[in-house]
């Protein structure tokens, strides 16, 4: 065991909640609070073993088992993708199964469909939204098709799930829900991933919560439970050493390069940072070339786990606070004539998303003014460096979700931004749109 300073070691709350504040980008602290929370979580890497291990899972296991009651069963992963894979694992999904995804997503998702030798066949969305709908998605069924995945993205419900349900249970076909986007999100008095058959969720550290990486699955059968609760036994393990160390490698590069609060980066500080440890962040890299990385067959560590809960047990809160903002932008851009989407009023949205037609030149202009606008997805399969050629996408395949990822910007809801600075984040916007016209 490492020897630290008596100064250095936090209580699991306590530290939990620091890095949950820079996870979530709120950026109030300083430097001296954000090394007690590099070091404290570095202690508790070392420290969650054996009983204490297995606590910490343990709540945040009947935390989220509480919360989605309906569920059959739910499952842990070190990652979001590697829940997608187990289910489909579970599925049988194999040589020439085809899944049916959506046109507009990240390269994950089509991923895990070629890891288990399925074919993703890719369905487009609907004009003027970010989702698929039930009629981009039947002319995309064969007598091959064994599963379908619906996206809510952003956090917006896919909206005519119900009916998208109905023809699953016709066909004999698993309806899976993307919900990476949509942790906590209900829809006609429905917690959203407990329609279909299964759901995961991310708990990446760009998600609703975060917890560096993690994944949540959801098994809403008790045949599905039972099949994935096999596959996870046989196919996946707990994270080694070296996956630890990637969690803290990917803290330290990503929150010591960043002095939120004052809008200021220093990336060649968290670069060297990390470099200094010789340790090595998760490689994505190969993801991009659809070839399964080390850490796929791995289950949620007892780090993330303490991460995570402090802030699962915020939710609601969180929630809040995003649909406040999101609210708030809708309005705003509606009565300002600027384009925007269908499905998005009065939702908790974990970005909010637009459209402009000169959007690089809008995110370079207000990076200038130290406002960060994202442009998810930059291409149908985000993001544009996947060789999309190789999961079997075909260029105007889906002519919306193409449109759509050369056109979309989104404004940020997280807890860091106050409705004061989203005032301030759509005057700069709005100027600058204005400019532009």
């Amino acid at each position: 065991m490492v020897s630290l300073p008596n100064w250095l070691l936090l209580e699991s709350k306590e530290m939990a909640f620091i890095i949950q504040k820079y996870t979530e980008g709120y950026g109030t602290a300083g430097v001296k609070e954000l090394a007690i929370a590099c070091f404290s979580y570095f202690y508790s890497l070392l420290r969650y073993r054996g009983s204490t291990q297995e606590l910490e899972l343990s709540k945040y296991f009947h935390s989220i088992r509480r919360y989605y009651s309906s569920s059959q069963m739910v499952f842990l992963f070190f990652r979001g993708r590697s829940g997608l894979f187990a289910v489909l694992r579970a599925l049988g999904i194999t040589n020439g199964d085809e899944v049916i995804v959506p046109g507009f997503t990240c390269i994950p998702v089509p991923n895990a469909v070629v890891f288990t030798g399925g074919k993703p066949v890719f369905a487009d969305i609907e004009q003027n939204s970010v989702n698929v709908s039930l009629a981009t998605i039947e002319p995309c069924i064969s007598k091959n098709t064994k599963a379908i995945i619906v996206q809510h993205t952003f956090g917006a419900p896919v909206a005519d799930i119900d009916q998208i349900l109905a023809l699953c249970r016709e066909q004999g076909i698993a309806l899976i829900e993307d919900c990476c986007h949509a942790l906590g999100i209900s829809y006609n008095g429905k917690l959203l991933g407990t329609y279909g058959d299964a759901a995961f969720f991310s708990t990446e550290r760009s998600k609703m919560i975060s917890s560096i990486y993690g994944g949540i699955t959801l098994a809403n059968t008790p045949h599905l439970s039972q099949r994935i609760a096999e596959i996870v036994s046989r196919e996946f393990f707990p994270p080694d050493k070296n996956h630890i160390q990637s969690l803290l490698t990917e803290f330290i590069a990503n929150n010591l390069a960043i002095w939120p609060s004052l809008g200021i980066r220093f990336p060649i500080l968290g670069y060297y940072a990390s470099r200094a440890m010789r340790w090595k962040p998760l490689n994505d890299q190969a993801a991009l070339r659809s070839i399964k990385a080390d850490g796929y067959d791995r289950l949620l560590s007892a780090s993330q786990a303490a991460i995570s809960l402090s802030q699962f047990r915020r939710l609601s809160s969180i929630l809040n606070h995003r649909r406040i903002l999101s609210s708030y932008y809708d309005r705003e851009m509606k009565r300002r004539g600027y384009a925007t989407l269908k499905g998005l009023n009065n939702k908790p949205l974990l970005r909010y998303p637009f459209i402009f037609h000169k959007r690089d030149e809008l995110i370079q202009a207000c990076a200038s003014e130290g406002i960060t606008l994202g442009r998810w997805f930059e291409s149908c399969i985000h993001p544009a460096a996947c060789n999309i050629e190789k999961l079997g996408y075909r260029k105007g395949q889906c002519p919306n979700a193409e449109w759509l990822s050369a056109h979309i910007v989104n404004l940020p809801t997280h807890p860091g931004i106050s409705l004061r600075r989203a005032r301030y984040i759509i005057d700069r916007v709005a100027k600058r749109i204005t400019g532009y016209m």
